[in-house]
């Protein structure tokens, strides 16, 4: 064999092995479909060992992007701010940001996802993805995505820096 020919067989081989691992690697980090099973089993996490008081951020992508700080004081939103720390001034809406209302939103999209029409406002006949990740200890969603095909629209939103905060009763009695 030519160097000319072993050189574009070591190329193609080292290509095909390139092209496997970025279809392993990525495959590893997609997001698993959302299931009802999986939905219910995180809901049953978070009431039996989510913290009545904590933080987090939520990080929305897709057609409207930003940054949602949420803190959770005895089970109610007690804050909540958005982008640059600028208060989100209806409090009526801080409910969706807390893990419950986060967890509604899943519940809502799955119960629609074979009507997107009425469950979405999208085109008679789209098709609805969705894709879930759970913190496998607590139960609350770490991501999520939901793609809707024809007319194209994606939301994603991840929680991040989620963290337990000591309960205000136990900070005034020191």
């Amino acid at each position: 064999m030519s160097s000319l020919a072993a050189g574009v067989a070591l190329g193609g081989v080292v290509g095909l092995a390139l092209m496997v691992f970025l279809v392993m690697r990525a495959r590893r980090e997609a997001l698993p479909p959302l299931t009802a099973e999986a939905l219910q089993a995180a809901h049953e996490r978070w009431q039996q060992r989510g913290p009545e008081d904590y933080q987090m951020n939520v990080v929305v992508s897709g057609s409207q992007t930003s940054t949602y700080h949420v803190t959770v004081r005895g089970g109610a939103p007690s804050a909540v701010t958005q982008g640059d720390e600028l208060p989100v001034k209806r409090r009526a809406t801080w409910q969706y940001w807390t893990v419950a209302g986060l967890l509604d939103v899943l519940d809502h999209d799955l119960r629609f996802i074979d009507d997107p029409g009425r469950g979405f406002g999208a085109s008679p006949g789209s098709a609805v993805i969705l894709r879930a990740r759970f913190d496998a200890e607590l139960g609350f969603p770490v991501e999520y995505e939901r793609v809707i095909l024809s007319p194209s629209s994606q939301m994603r939103w991840t929680v991040k820096d989620f963290r337990t905060l000591e309960p205000k009763e136990a900070r005034r009695s020191r």
